[in-house]
């Protein structure tokens, strides 16, 4: 990392606001040089790589291949913002009144980004023929986050489990320098979910 963390433009002594999760992590994905060390892509799992965390925000780049999907799920006091650094992907968000296999969605493409709050459920998917790559910032920061699978048609059950902090943080730049395999997701939600282009497919 060559941009020290007093350069990221961010409120500090609190937690953020979801348009100001939106600009943290618009900015890391229009530098390249903070993250392409970390990307690694891999055709069988999501990878990802925990970029930065503090008291009041945590910030994670995630690589995408297709048929790469994070299942339903929500984090539980935290709020998040999505910014497409390569690719694209899809967001379906789980609403009252409709069922849960008619979810809202929308394709988000390189230069876009989305948020969410605390009370949201959603999933992310793989879009798009390429891979992808996502910076995903919360705040305050994740500590456990809820999955939900189908428990009859139209529905869905909830679990609720500790986040797994697989890579230890560090602040900018980065505090060490060996390298690291990057870190690889299952297809629920292992690691992590308006602003920019969206298209909406509902």
């Amino acid at each position: 990392m060559n941009q020290r963390n007093e350069d990221l433009m961010r409120p500090h002594g609190r937690d953020l606001t979801e348009q100001e999760l939106i600009t943290v992590a618009t900015q890391i994905a229009s530098v390249p040089e903070l993250w392409t060390e970390c990307v690694s892509h891999d055709p069988e799992h999501r990878t990802y790589e925990q970029l930065f965390r503090d008291e009041h925000l945590d910030v994670w780049l995630l690589c995408w291949s297709r048929d790469h999907d994070t299942g339903f799920h929500d984090h539980d006091l935290s709020a998040g913002a999505v910014a497409v650094a390569h690719g694209s992907g899809r967001e379906e968000r789980l609403v009252l009144g409709r069922s849960v296999d008619e979810p809202i969605a929308r394709i988000a493409t390189a230069g876009s980004q989305f948020s969410f709050g605390a009370a949201d459920i959603h999933r992310v998917l793989h879009a798009g023929e390429g891979p992808a790559v996502t910076i995903h910032a919360y705040s305050p920061p994740l500590t456990r986050m809820g999955s939900y699978r189908s428990s009859r048609p139209g529905s869905c059950a909830a679990t609720r489990s500790p986040m797994r902090r697989s890579c230890a943080s560090w602040t900018w730049p980065r505090a060490e320098t060996s390298p690291r395999a990057p870190r690889r997701g299952n297809d629920r939600w292992e690691g992590p979910s308006p602003g920019g282009p969206f298209h909406y497919l509902s």
